[in-house]
This record gives structure tokens, sequence and C-alpha cells, in this order.
């Protein structure tokens, strides 16, 4: 049980990581395609 345990939590980790770096990838973008982005966000909803 233990091992699932660290599993899971190394599991959420790798996410975090992956979601900050997603972000910050995110962020350097051009504002055009920024908008672009949030155009096609709007239109899925």
């Amino acid at each position: 049980m233990l091992g699932f345990k660290k599993r899971l939590n190394f599991q959420l980790t790798m996410l975090k990581s992956w979601v900050i770096i997603l972000h910050l990838r995110f962020l350097r973008m051009p504002e055009k395609l920024h908008e672009k982005l949030n155009e096609l966000v709007i239109e899925e909803s």
C-alpha cells in the first residue's frame, strides 16, 4: 500500500511540473496566438 501511495505522489508531482512547463510556454506565446487560442476555446464550449 505504501508503494502505491509513493507512486501516486510521484505521478502528481510529474503532472504538476508538466502543468507549470506548459503554463510558462503559454505565457511566452505571442499575443495574437493567445487570442486565437481563446477564440478556439470559446467556440469549443
